[in-house]
């Protein structure tokens, strides 16, 4: 989480917030905490219209320095307007033991719909990204016999969930639909911050290693591989995280302890890959600049070459720490 400067002392967000406030959000690019129950429901019970001026709902909240005392403060005592939308949140939330004494109205509804369309577009994604799938399709029209593994996937529910199928596609409201490229890649994004997040918790500071190879199908495509390897608490060997990048683009991101170098690296490397295997031209180029390399290393006697079982052929470089 970021610091700012209050006073003479750093602040920032504690994730153990959380523990204790199970309505508290906080949103990492406005580095700011919010109230989900109040943002979703307090309209239903502020009268007076003054929901929208809440610092929870609409600014966001970012005096770190004094956070739980405000955040009660925002809880208020009982039958604030905190804890009416909290009740009708719980309400919503156990709406099948309670069908004979809750009346949902119109919002609730459409509450209720969104939640749907949003749990059965994370569950989507998260079965592509385990199963290491492309997502987009070449053509995702509606005349499209074939819209991608994300969108087909979808229709899949759809066409086996009546409530599915009445939140999806021309039953969403027209800028709620999460079929667009970009919302799939937000979707992504949101899956990954979570997988990282707790990765990096069950790390700790213990050791880990990242083990990287690559391919060549019979196309002359160039893969690459990565695992994240570790031991966790228990002194278990985890591989939790792996990436492929293929066919000129990469879904491949590897950050531990929030180390940039490490983030660098596997962009930089993903990137070449990409870049050079998806071109005859560029690999062609880049072979020709790797024998001018070996034979002026050879001239300068800076080549090593080993024979054996393995042979192995080493160009030496001030930074080599081998």
């Amino acid at each position: 989480m970021p610091q700012t400067l209050m006073g003479e002392s750093n602040r920032r967000f504690l994730v153990k917030w959380f523990d204790s406030f199970v309505w508290l959000e906080y949103s990492k690019e406005k580095d700011a905490a919010f109230c989900l129950h109040c943002y979703l429901f307090k309209c239903d019970f502020d009268k007076q219209g003054k929901a929208g001026s809440d610092v929870f709902t609409e600014k966001g909240f970012k005096n770190w320095r004094k956070g739980p005392e405000n955040f009660r403060d925002h809880v208020g005592q009982v039958g604030s307007l905190h804890n009416k939308a909290t009740q009708h949140c719980t309400d919503l939330m156990n709406q099948k033991q309670h069908v004979e004494t809750i009346v949902i109205k119109q919002t609730d509804q459409a509450c209720v719909n969104y939640c749907i369309l949003l749990t059965v577009a994370l569950d989507c994604t998260r079965y592509l990204l385990r199963q290491g799938l492309p997502f987009r399709g070449h053509d995702e029209t509606e005349t499209s016999s074939n819209k991608g593994n994300y969108v087909e996937l979808l229709q899949f529910f759809a066409d086996h969930d009546e409530k599915v199928r009445a939140v999806v596609f021309e039953n969403a409201p027209g800028n709620l639909k999460y079929i667009a490229p970009n919302i799939q890649k937000e979707l992504v994004n949101s899956c990954a911050v979570e997988t990282i997040d707790a990765i990096i918790r069950d790390i700790d500071d213990a050791f880990f290693s990242i083990l990287v190879d690559e391919s060549r199908d019979v196309s002359i495509r160039e893969q690459m591989a990565v695992v994240l390897r570790y031991v966790n608490k228990k002194g278990q060997v985890i591989e939790r995280l792996r990436g492929q990048g293929y066919d000129g683009a990469s879904n491949m991101r590897a950050v531990a302890k929030g180390n940039e170098n490490i983030a660098t690296f596997f962009t930089t490397a993903s990137s070449v890959v990409n870049i050079i295997g998806a071109s005859c031209k560029r690999r062609d180029a880049l072979r020709e600049q790797q024998q001018k390399d070996i034979m002026k290393a050879l001239e300068i006697d800076d080549l090593e070459i080993g024979q054996g079982l393995n042979q192995e052929t080493t160009l030496k470089r001030p930074c080599d720490t081998r």
